[in-house]
């Protein structure tokens, strides 16, 4: 064999492992964590407090489906008493019957801050901010 042909001998496996390397799937996110120092239930008061401090902006509220009334006043008492997920289903249901609703979407996720879900709650206050106020 030639000698010139010898240094893309030893270039071709390390081409070929940087090829390789560039198809490689990107590592998954990791789960969001909460603030130090922050308890879940401090950090859902906060979030109301300033919803109460932002109350200048003008809301406009349709007629409210009975139904999805029903389940956030349920989902409300359940979250009185500590029962997070029983609060997530209710809520869970009323989104199946309007997934666009922002104020259940909200509810949404701040129960899923209550529960350490801060992935799913980034996911649904956003989605809730991007539909209304």
């Amino acid at each position: 064999m030639s000698t010139s042909y010898r240094p893309f001998r030893l270039l071709l496996p390390a081409a070929l492992a940087g090829i390789l390397a560039a198809c490689a799937q990107p590592a998954p996110e990791a789960p969001k964590q909460p603030p130090p120092g922050k308890s879940n239930v401090a950090m859902v008061s906060e979030i109301r407090a300033a919803g109460e401090r932002d109350k200048s902006v003008i809301n406009v509220h349709p007629l409210i489906d009975p139904g999805i009334s029903a389940l956030k006043d349920a989902a409300r008492q359940d979250e009185r008493n500590g029962n997070y997920k029983d609060a997530a289903a209710k809520l869970d249901q009323a989104l199946k019957r309007n997934p666009d609703a922002p104020d259940v979407l909200q509810d949404r996720a701040e129960v899923a801050i209550y529960l350490g879900d801060f992935q799913l709650a980034e996911k649904l206050a956003h989605q809730s901010w991007t539909l209304g106020s």
